[in-house]
């Protein structure tokens, strides 16, 4: 048979294959009550042990294998081109050859006990595997294609995997390439390190690339950063010299800014041949800086900062004035937690305050300005930084101008403070800058005019400033802030004017919610309206009615949906319990668990915790 001739006859096989898996799938779809089908009850069944019937008694055998040990054993091409690639391969080849080609064949790579498995395995569908033999049946069901037999071994280790045997699973699954045992021989290693790593023999002789993949998960078993270096350190002093090169790639896996400063200096930097690597050094020097510059911190953020710990993003409330006057204004800052579907607090502000601004910059809270007496003369021009990671409030740089009634807004790793006012008749057009690789804040343009309770968002690298009241009126007024240029820029009028209201950046658009405005009688009111902007044509339009109107409130969002808490109803004269979920893709509404305390000059924010982080300490 020349070259051609082969290449042809095997289209036509293919050719044949495909056309009987579009017939098996054609009578799959069949449910027996169309016209001209009825399956056949317990046909493949009947087939199945037919074949095996005739295997047994050796009828119609017509070809022999044998393994490396000469043990010879009798099969069907049918059913070995149907179990395995390898066979399938050779039998379309020789389709066309004399019938006497390839009626014996020769598996040097399989032992005779290995090769009955798998043959029993063909002819019944039942696999014996056990551990003293599922290495060897994995190697030759890979070397013959047979993956059926592949999946059931994979099967077979991971009903027997354990903290015990993890170690040696994670080789036979590197070895096989099997997906499924990887994830659990890591994820079992991961969960049960302080254990499995005392196994020193084992732990000792990983692979390096099967050690930097235990060390990098969140999920790992430890009770600081130190016990995973010094797991490596012994790694890699079991051979130095040859291990060494792998120092920089192992100590990339320790989260060295989560270590204080002492330690980092104490228990690392004092391994010489460690800081020899320049790699190493570069490391251990970046982790002093984070901590000798904590403003920056927001700035220097890597998977080296994240906690080993479950991360939840959550709605987060901070802040707010009570009811009466003569009670003292809140400082705490609530959660709501999805599991229990409950509020809960998740720690104290420094301070008191109501009507501040609030700003999420890379997983730190910002809380800036605001009255922190309830009735103060002049607003705090104070701010402070929450760090989710360990707890900690830190104070930052103070804000050139006191300011209350405003809103913060992010662009550019920058934070940006927004009018506001001093006084119940003073607003203020001041806009000012916090840069927090200097800890420091600058006045930038100021905006076209003094507002206060202005609605401010960002996007597409521009910052936004809608609505808000001046000392004597109500703004429809839009603009717009360059940062390159260091301008604001008029755009086209909201179609309601309001003050407090919210602008959240979703999918491409600004959405503009809540607020207050005056009806024609001169009556302060809620605005009903939710509009959204479209930076692209600079236009606004109508999307949804507020379910409750309200203005003083807080409001943040994740991803398409919109969270909506505390303020006051001018309509109705109440302070409404309700928490609620716009949804901008189906327009729909939906609530939340009450909040306990009504509260107005409330603010609200998305903020990534860390489960078993206790943030009252």
């Amino acid at each position: 048979m020349n070259h051609k001739q082969k290449h042809l006859s095997s289209k036509n096989v293919e050719g044949y294959r495909i056309d009987f898996i579009r017939r098996k799938c054609l009578q799959n779809s069949f449910k027996g009550n169309e016209k001209g089908y009825k399956p056949l009850q317990k046909l493949p069944e009947t087939i199945h042990t037919g074949m095996e019937v005739l295997w047994r008694q050796n009828f119609l055998c017509d070809v022999e294998l044998y393994s490396n040990d000469r043990r010879r054993f009798r099969a069907h091409k049918l059913v070995l081109s149907t179990c395995c690639d390898y066979f399938y391969d050779i039998f379309i080849e020789s389709q066309n050859s004399a019938s006497t080609e390839y009626s014996m064949i020769e598996l040097d790579y399989i032992s005779g006990s290995v090769l009955e498995i798998l043959l029993e395995a063909m002819y019944t569908g039942r696999l014996k595997v056990e551990a003293g033999n599922v290495d060897d049946i994995l190697s030759s069901a890979i070397a013959i294609g047979m993956y059926s037999v592949i999946d059931a071994c994979e099967e077979f280790l991971l009903e027997h995997a354990s903290k015990d045997n993890c170690l040696q699973l994670l080789g036979t699954a590197s070895k096989y390439n099997l997906n499924r045992l990887t994830d659990v021989a890591l994820e079992i290693a991961a969960q049960n390190f302080q254990t499995v790593s005392k196994q020193k023999t084992i732990f000792r002789n990983l692979p390096v690339e099967h050690l930097v993949s235990i060390l990098k998960r969140n999920d790992l078993d430890i009770d600081n950063e130190l016990q995973a270096f010094h797991r490596v350190r012994s790694w890699i002093e079991e051979n130095k010299s040859c291990r060494l090169q792998h120092a920089a790639e192992l100590l990339a896996t320790i989260r060295l800014p989560l270590l204080n400063p002492a330690e980092v200096i104490d228990k690392v930097e004092c391994y010489e041949y460690l800081m020899e690597v320049a790699a190493c050094q570069k490391m251990v020097k970046e982790c002093l800086h984070y901590h000798l510059m904590p403003a920056r911190q927001c700035l220097l953020q890597s998977p080296r900062t994240v906690p080993r710990l479950k991360a939840n993003a959550c709605l987060v409330t901070i802040g707010g004035a009570p009811r009466l006057e003569t009670e003292p204004l809140c400082d705490d800052v609530m959660r709501f937690n999805s599991d229990t579907n409950q509020w809960e607090l998740a720690t104290k502000l420094p301070a008191p305050r109501q009507h501040h601004g609030v700003a999420v910059l890379n997983g730190f809270l910002y809380v800036a300005g605001g009255e922190e007496v309830n009735g103060a003369v002049a607003p705090s021009k104070t701010m402070f930084r929450f760090d989710p990671r360990n707890g900690t409030w830190m104070e930052t740089a103070h804000m050139s101008t006191p300011r209350q009634s405003f809103q913060l807004g992010v662009l550019n790793s920058a934070i940006y403070a927004v009018g506001g006012r001093v006084s119940k008749n003073e607003s203020l057009a001041s806009v000012e800058r916090y840069d927090p690789s200097l800890d420091k804040w600058e006045e930038v343009a100021q905006l076209c005019s003094p507002r206060r309770c202005a609605a401010v968002g960002v996007i597409n690298g521009k910052l936004y400033a809608v609505g808000g009241s001046g000392n004597k009126y109500l703004l429809s007024r839009v603009e717009r802030f360059t940062p390159a240029e260091n301008r604001w820029e008029i755009l086209k009028s909201i179609n309601t004017p309001r003050f407090f209201g919210h602008l959240l950046p979703i999918n491409g658009y600004l959405y503009l919610v809540g607020g207050a405005a005056i009806d024609e009688q001169g009556n302060l009111m809620c605005t009903e309206e939710i509009e959204r902007f479209s930076p692209d044509t600079n236009q606004w339009s109508f999307v949804a009615k507020m379910r409750t109107p309200r203005s003083e409130f807080g409001c943040t969002h994740m991803k398409e949906k919109i969270f909506i808490v505390g303020g006051y109803n001018w309509n109705t004269s109440k302070r409404p319990n309700e928490v609620e979920c716009f949804d901008t893709e189906t327009l729909m509404w939906t609530t939340l668990p009450e909040q306990k305390r009504p509260l107005v000059g409330v603010t609200a924010a998305m903020l990534t915790l860390y489960d078993k982080r206790d943030y009252n300490k």
